[in-house]
């Protein structure tokens, strides 16, 4: 089980999924507090120019005058696919403006938090998986390199803050250290990157960003925590745990997994502390919409050898099929393993949580793999480097860029480069043609993209006022025996 844990932190480390949990606060990045519900006044928008949905605004890059949910799009969080200009290019302001300082940013610096795990390949080569996995600091600078050639984030130049988490630490250790270097040491706007640590459950990060008010762009978490931090979390890596749980039994039904006479069990990570609520209310209720329900349920923890004990009470229950809840893929891997020797077979539910395409194919043995299916947002975790789909226009940007520079793009840092990507393309966007950005502006910008904004990491977002992690759409996922391995089929279906 060492090995198997030690996957499921190096991937949460190279991938930037959480290892664990946990809301609105006030917005405005003013250094204080921040209170439930409340806004500050002041957008810091370019005179002449307003947010996007109020009276008389002209649309900012890549969103369409028909306002939320338009699929006009930027094809790299910058210029529209559709044509229009709006106010500004990406990264600039208007000739002439005079820029302004404030928190996390001078007249002509943006500090943005970067937090890194450099332990992940070490972790990663000790669980059993050669892959190759690029210098984090450096997929970082690369990227800004660029951005800051075109102009930088609302005409300022993007300054990287790092912090660097042990992979065998205590993550919330880790998540106080990190919030104390962008907040106390060097206050940054922004930040986004990984979480890691093989000890420590919860999520300290989040809540004290948020009351700094720093915006975390690589958002995890149930949907409880979704709107408790919505303006303060956002992500176009992750989906909230609670929409996850339902999407996966709305795959799986549309692909005919629930048989007659299934009988279903459920392996349960709540060592994330959002997850046994993510069960409760996202995946219990879609079940029960098709006369189904959760047979037998079993609760792990990370770090301890539990999948033994939750294969012989899942086949003491009589359980033909097992959905898991379990990010980081050990979850999976660990029970087919336990299945294999005791003799058994079930069929499986899984998702990009799962880390299908890394985890579960290197790890689980084939004969169970096999009856695995489920569905995936995540390329870089849902299938390996032969299989990855056709790219997006925002993908082809950000995959070409890193190319060019001699950086290897192999599915696992992929995943790495689209979080980098796109965090910083979203806060391009967000905060394009700003004197004075501020959360409230760049939260006002987001809640109007809709659909429009192009990731790196997925098929294709959604931000609405009411949903700020952006996963849009998934596609089917099955495991082939002609390759051993995990591919996608079908169109890409929207999430709602």
């Amino acid at each position: 089980m060492r090995r198997l844990a030690l996957v499921a932190v190096a991937l949460t480390a190279a991938c930037g999924s959480t290892v664990q949990v946990q809301g609105t606060a006030q917005l405005g990045g003013t250094g204080g507090e921040l209170g439930t519900g409340t806004t500050t006044t002041g957008t810091g928008v370019v005179p002449g120019t307003s947010v996007p949905g109020s009276v008389g605004s002209s649309p900012l890059p890549g969103v369409g005058a028909a306002g939320p949910g338009s699929t006009s799009g930027s094809a790299a969080g910058g210029a529209s696919s559709s044509g229009g200009a709006g106010p500004t290019a990406p990264g600039t302001v208007a000739q002439g403006t005079v820029l302004a300082g404030g928190p996390g940013y001078t007249a002509k610096e943006i500090r943005l938090g970067f937090s890194t795990s450099n332990d992940a390949a070490k972790a990663l080569g000790a669980a059993g998986l050669g892959v190759a996995v690029a210098d984090q600091e450096e997929l970082v600078k690369t990227w800004l390199a660029k951005v800051n050639a075109e102009g930088g984030i609302a005409g300022r130049k993007v300054v990287p803050v790092f912090y660097d988490y042990d992979a065998t630490g205590d993550v919330q250790t880790s998540d106080q250290a990190a919030c104390n270097r962008w907040t106390q040491d060097t206050l940054v706007f922004a930040a986004s990157g990984v979480r890691a640590g093989t000890s420590g459950s919860g999520d300290n990060l989040t809540p004290c960003l948020a009351r700094k008010g720093v915006a975390w762009l690589n958002g995890s978490g149930d949907a409880q925590k979704w709107t408790q931090y919505l303006d303060a979390m956002y992500s176009t890596l992750n989906m909230s745990r609670t929409r996850e749980a339902r999407v996966l039994v709305e795959s799986l039904a549309q692909q005919g997994f629930f048989t007659a006479g299934a009988k279903i069990g459920v392996i349960i990570n709540d060592n994330q502390d959002d997850m046994s609520r993510a069960v409760k209310q996202g995946m219990e209720p879609a079940l029960a919409k098709l006369g189904r329900k959760i047979d037998k349920r079993f609760v792990v923890s990370l770090a301890q050898t539990e999948s033994s004990n939750a294969e012989l009470q899942m086949a003491a229950a009589g359980i033909t099929h097992v959905l898991f809840a379990a990010p980081g893929g050990a979850g999976a891997s660990s029970f087919m393993q336990a299945a294999e020797s005791q003799g058994r077979t079930y069929r499986y539910g899984i998702s990009s949580q799962d880390a299908p395409g890394l985890t579960v194919q290197a790890l689980a043995p084939a004969k169970q793999a096999k009856n695995a299916v489920g569905y995936g947002y995540q390329p870089g975790l849902d299938v390996d480097a032969s299989n990855q789909p056709s790219p997006t226009p925002a993908m082809r940007a950000c995959f070409d860029h890193y190319r060019s520079k001699g950086f290897q793009t192999s599915s696992l840092n992929q995943a790495a480069m689209g979080l980098i990507c796109d965090s910083v393309n979203l806060l391009r966007r967000g905060l394009a043609g700003q004197t004075n950005p501020t959360r409230a502006s760049f939260a006002a910008v987001v809640n109007g993209l809709g659909s429009s904004f192009g990731a790196a990491s997925t098929f294709s977002t959604l931000f609405t006022p009411t949903q700020h992690d952006g996963i849009g759409g998934y596609r089917d996922l099955y495991y082939a025996t002609d390759c051993s391995c995990f591919r996608y089929r079908g169109p890409v279906r929207p999430i709602r």
